[in-house]
């Protein structure tokens, strides 16, 4: 994006989708990681229902 962000990081960090990568595309793997994990504390997007969906 113009501001130098990444717009997948952006989405993932919205809680808007599930992380993964596949080898040999990881470059940007710990990124990711720091994304979801703060979507899934901050319970945003995917992670702000408390029940499990089958």
């Amino acid at each position: 994006m113009s501001d130098g962000k990444m717009l997948n990081e952006e989405i993932v960090k919205a809680g808007y989708a599930n992380i993964m990568t596949i080898s040999p595309n990881v470059k940007y793997e710990d990124k990711f990681i720091k994304a979801d994990k703060s979507a899934r504390e901050r319970k945003v997007g995917l992670w702000e229902c408390i029940y499990l969906i089958i």
